[in-house]
This record gives structure tokens, sequence and C-alpha cells, in this order.
């Protein structure tokens, strides 16, 4: 209960554009991303075609819904310079893995319950490489596993997040 100068806020009622959820979190510079938006006011801006300039700065930037009745809240989205990959349902098993070119960044989401979702990729011999999913940090409530399996589908290594952060992080160097 103090108070005194420093003490200032400025408090904005009404039917306000809110948003609550943005999908995809991320994109490469020099490329257009379409946006998916949702959350309450938002008056039918549930997509939004993204623009990402070549020389855009790389990291999170504030993504914001424009609408009649003014700008969203700010979400998180993060412009890269990785190739962009979008999951291939189904791919709810090693069978059905999405194809991908390691540097990437992959779009996925669980869309139902119990949804797992799997990708391939080939790593050269001796290679370093960290995967890491993108989830809490954006907002998202999800709990990730991440799994590193072989090809045969021996598990090489695997991440439950509780120790690493807010989000599954595995990083290997590849000796075969």
């Amino acid at each position: 209960y103090q108070g005194g100068d420093a003490y200032r806020y400025r408090l904005v009622a009404g039917a306000l554009p809110y948003l609550q959820r943005l999908f995809p979190y991320g994109g490469k510079r020099g490329s257009t991303v379409e946006l998916q938006l949702s959350g309450p006011n938002l008056e039918g801006a549930d997509r939004l075609a993204l623009g990402i300039a070549a020389n855009a700065p790389l990291g999170r930037q504030d993504i914001r819904a424009r609408t009649a009745a003014g700008s969203s809240n700010p979400l998180a989205f993060e412009a890269s310079d990785l190739p962009d990959f979008s999951e291939t349902e189904p791919n709810n098993a090693r069978e059905q893995a999405t194809t991908v070119s390691v540097p990437a960044a992959i779009q996925a989401r669980l869309d139902t319950a119990k949804d797992i979702d799997f990708f391939k990729f080939k790593s050269d011999r001796d290679q370093r490489l960290s995967l890491e999913v993108f989830a809490r940090r954006f907002g998202s409530p999800l709990d990730a596993l991440l799994t590193l399996m072989d090809a045969s589908g021996n598990v090489l290594q695997q991440n439950d997040d509780d120790s690493s952060g807010p989000d599954a992080r595995i990083e290997t160097d590849f000796k075969a």
C-alpha cells in the first residue's frame, strides 16, 4: 500500500480485442507466414498474412491483431533464418514420420488427445545437433516429451523438460 510519483498505471476497459493464441510461432525472414489468431473480440481478425522482411531482426517479436476496436495485446513470434517445415499428418507412428532436413524449424501441433508427432532427418557422422521444443515460452500449455531414436527405433536420448527449462531439449553428437 505504498504510493508516490513512481506508482503509475493506465487502465483500459471495454470490449477490447484480446489475442490468446497464434500459430505458427515463427517464420523465416524474407517469407510471408499465414498466422491463425484466436481470442475474444477479434472481430473476424482470425488470420493474418505476416510478411517478414529479409532484414527483420532475428528472434522474438510482438504480434498484435488489428481490429476496428483497436490493437490487441502482444504475443511472441520468432523470426529466424531456418527453413520452415510443417508436420504432415498422419505422423503418429515412426513409419509415418514427416521428413525434414536439418537445420530446420518445424511447425506442428498436437490436435487430439494422445497425439504423437514423429519426424525423421539424416545427420552426418560426428555432427552435433540441438533439438529443442519451443512451446511454453510462447504461452502453450504443452508439456513436451522429446525422444531421439535411431532408424531402428532404439531410444538414444529423452527429455521431459522437467530439469532443462520451460521446454524439452536434447543435445547430441552423432557418432554413426
